[in-house]
């Protein structure tokens, strides 16, 4: 008994005893049974009262018959304490009927001083009680927590049987599915999935019945209104205390939202490197087109309409500038386009192409529009965002072939957190909002889903599948948001969100003269495609102009440094080997300040451009590019402040 007594030294003990003689033969008892003690001995009510303050004991040890007051007194004292210290009487005679209504009062056990040696094996039961009161309250509390635990939980947490009846239910399985207890109680876990998952859950139950676990399991669920959500399901065998699978709990989270956002992340990926092909290919193909549309066009010039090569050569060209908008739908749709934005009001941009989109969209059908007379401005670039309408319109006239109604509505929307739980691409925020409805036929959810991928189209061989996935990249490039809403049979609504900007619309330029202006100034012309160099050059000199030619940034440099006139422009490409157009510009800066620059390119990534967007106070062409385009563009530049 020794041993297992002493495990629990130090004994702290507050005895309550005016007989010291009665005290020290308690505490012998106590150490031959193996205790080491801590005792704090007290005669009086006031001393016990403070000795509770004063610090912690493990058992109380009190004389039953105290001068002036009792051992039930200091019980009482103890009671109305709230401690749970066990009490243990010690007393010199006690009658059966005073014993029982010492139990009453909650002592512990009490021990007749002429049979002290039971002493150690009361103040042992007193405490293994103690230790078991607890453990019990213990395991109340971890129990309470658990349970608290399991009903304030987001997700479903389910009890089973093997058989799969539904036995216990929290509020997570509520809110996800929309039953209630009393509804799914003693029924077949197979109500909260879809038929086609039967499969599914039937091996889930078996390996459950073998002691196996199923760890975020995808499936697809079904709730009480008859919805489909995307769960993962944690499945658990419960073991009864000998060992053996006596049921299995079910943790269930609705990952419908989250299947959402990855199913977003990665049709953004797919854009994103569909787009880094396209304009990989652009710069050296627009190079081409160049060649191919300028020696035309020089051709052409030099042809009479009832020439025989008149018409051959004009496919020829024809054939080029399809090209050359293939090319410049795909860097649209790879943001890779360079724009020049200017601050628009979007009413003005409807209004002015109403009588065009009533041409295009065919007379059975009604052009409705509802314009926002209060509407903000956007910064965009004004012949893109007509790119933008005129295919949302071309798409809605397609999907109407019997006749309908086409609304175009303009007005502006602030766009709060909320939108980014459904769209992870738009940013909260203050927009200008078009919106382009149809009557049509409408889509399904898996035709939206690739509407806006390059060479996806819906109308066989009569489509590019180039439209929409040019309007996408515009409307991303300007910083604005697209989205669409269709069901089959229902039509189809495609809303493009720009952010508004506090600035007044500008007024449209007027158109240049349609014959290219000449010159006599010198200009630099540096261009790694020899073709293309060549032709700029044959261009210029026919517009009068004298002509430096370079095929590097490192030549050019040579160039103006062993040409002793004035160079009063140089036309550059951005995109070269070694040096980009952007590097020679500012390197020659310090030699030649007077010089002027004129940027061209079929696409780039960097200098001239920040995000696709041209930077202020840059001159720029884009290849490919008309020959009177460019002159009148030379010319512009050489007269600019």
């Amino acid at each position: 008994m020794g041993d297992l007594l002493s495990s629990r030294q130090p004994l702290r003990v507050l005895h309550v005893e005016d007989d010291l003689r009665d005290a020290e033969l308690c505490r012998l008892h106590l150490e031959q049974a193996g205790f080491s003690l801590q005792a704090h001995i007290v005669a009086s009510a006031e001393e016990f009262g403070k000795a509770l303050q004063s610090a912690p004991y493990d058992v109380i040890l009190a004389d039953y018959n105290l001068p002036s007051w009792s051992g039930l007194d200091a019980l009482d004292t103890l009671q109305r304490e709230g401690r749970d210290i066990p009490f243990i009487l010690v007393t010199g005679t006690l009658d059966d009927e005073t014993a029982v209504e010492c139990f009453k009062k909650g002592a512990t056990d009490y021990v007749v001083k002429d049979r002290m040696a039971r002493l150690p094996f009361a103040v042992q039961r007193a405490l293994d009680e103690k230790d078991a009161r607890e453990d019990r309250k213990t395991a109340e509390r971890i129990r309470d927590l658990l349970a608290s635990i399991v009903e304030s939980s987001d997700d479903a947490i389910i009890g089973m049987a093997l058989a799969g009846t539904i036995l216990t239910w929290n509020r997570g399985a509520e809110r996800i599915y929309g039953y209630g207890p009393e509804e799914v109680l003693g029924k077949p876990v197979s109500l909260l999935f879809m038929p086609d998952s039967a499969g599914e859950l039937r091996q889930a139950m078996e390996a459950l019945e073998r002691g196996q676990s199923r760890s975020r399991h995808e499936m697809l669920g079904a709730t009480n209104s008859g919805g489909r959500i995307h769960v993962a399901v944690t499945l658990s065998p419960i073991r009864n205390a000998g060992g053996q699978v006596s049921g299995a709990s079910a943790v269930i989270r609705d990952i419908t939202d989250q299947k959402r956002s990855q199913n977003e992340i990665m049709e953004a990926q797919k854009m994103e490197a569909v787009g880094r092909l396209a304009a990989g290919v652009a710069h050296d193909f627009n190079n081409l087109l160049t060649v191919v549309t300028g020696y035309c066009s020089m051709i052409l010039d030099q042809l009479k309409e009832d020439d025989p090569m008149h018409r051959e050569i004009s496919e020829v060209n024809k054939a080029g500038e399809r090209a050359a908008s293939l090319t410049r739908h795909l860097l649209a749709f790879s943001k890779k386009q360079i724009l020049q934005p200017r601050v628009l009001d979007l009413n003005q941009i409807v209004a002015e192409m109403d009588r065009m989109l009533r041409r295009v969209i065919r007379e059975d059908i009604e052009l409705v529009t509802v314009l926002d007379p209060g509407l903000g401005s956007v910064s965009a670039d004004p012949g893109q965002i007509e790119q933008v309408i005129m295919n949302l319109a071309v798409n809605a006239r397609d999907a109407m072939p019997n006749g309908g109604k086409l609304v175009l509505k303009t007005e502006n929307v602030d766009l709060d957190e909320t939108i980014t739980q459904w769209h992870i691409n738009v940013t909260p925020g203050v927009y200008v909002n078009l919106s382009m409805t149809d009557s049509g036929s409408g889509m399904d959810a898996e035709t939206q889903a690739r509407i806006f991928e390059p060479f996806f189209t819906t109308k066989g061989h009569g489509g590019t599948g180039l439209g929409l996935s040019m309007v996408y990249g515009i409307v991303q490039q300007s910083g604005g948001t697209i989205l669409v809403y269709s069901e089959p049979g229902h039509g189809t609504t495609f809303k493009v969100y720009l952010p508004r900007v506090d600035q007044a619309a500008e007024r449209a330029e007027c158109a240049a003269a349609s014959t290219p202006p000449r010159g006599t100034e010198t200009i630099l012309v540096v261009e790694d495609e020899d073709a293309v160099r060549n032709l700029i050059a044959s261009v210029l000199q026919k517009q009068g102009y004298t002509l430096l030619l370079a095929k590097n940034g490192g030549e050019a440099l040579l160039v103006s440094e062993q040409y002793s006139g004035k160079i009063d422009l140089m036309v550059t490409d951005v995109v070269m080997p070694s040096m980009g157009g952007t590097e020679l510009a500012t390197r020659m800066k310090p030699l030649r300040p007077d010089t002027k620059v004129l940027f061209m390119s079929g696409y780039t990534d960097s200098g001239i451009v920040h995000r696709g967007i041209l930077n202020p106070n840059t001159a720029f062409i884009e290849k490919p590019f008309a020959l009177p385009a460019l002159a009148r563009k030379v010319r512009d530049t050489l007269d600019a402040p």
